[in-house]
């Protein structure tokens, strides 16, 4: 375990960027002026960090609030660098656990789910540049 291995994990990496980016765009492109962008993009970046999993993790969320990390994209990219890096080692902790059975019973991410991880990744991309195209041609805020 001292030495990763490198078959998708720069694809979703490029697609968290991507996210990121493009919801930066999608905020920019909505409003009219340099304020609202920047307060909006702090506060959907602190929910999307607050949901990922990362700080608390999914089984530990209340479950009125879980169905939010399944819409989250960053909790989407996690899940996708987490599993293609560790999914499938079977080695064991100083503990007895496998890495895969840890991963399992504790964040609750498979290696079986990853293909459905790549497609949602993906259509989050797609989503996000749509909503992007759609503002940039629809919304004009110059002033005569």
């Amino acid at each position: 375990m001292d030495s990763y291995e490198v078959p998708l994990e720069p694809v979703f990496l490029v697609h968290l960027h991507l996210i990121l980016s493009i919801l930066g765009m999608i905020i920019i492109a909505v409003n009219p002026n340099q304020v609202v962008p920047v307060t909006s993009t702090a506060i959907f970046y602190t929910i999307w960090n607050l949901f990922s999993g990362l700080v608390i993790r999914r089984m530990r969320i209340a479950v009125w609030w879980r169905w939010y990390t399944w819409m989250c994209p960053v909790a989407w990219s996690l899940y996708s660098m987490v599993t293609t890096q560790y999914g499938d080692v079977h080695s064991n902790f100083d503990s007895r656990e496998a890495v895969v059975e840890y991963l399992r019973d504790y964040f609750g991410f498979q290696y079986n789910f990853l293909w459905v991880v790549s497609v949602v990744l993906i259509g989050f991309v797609l989503l996000f540049v749509s909503v992007y195209a759609y503002a940039m041609k629809a919304l004009n805020f110059q002033k005569r």
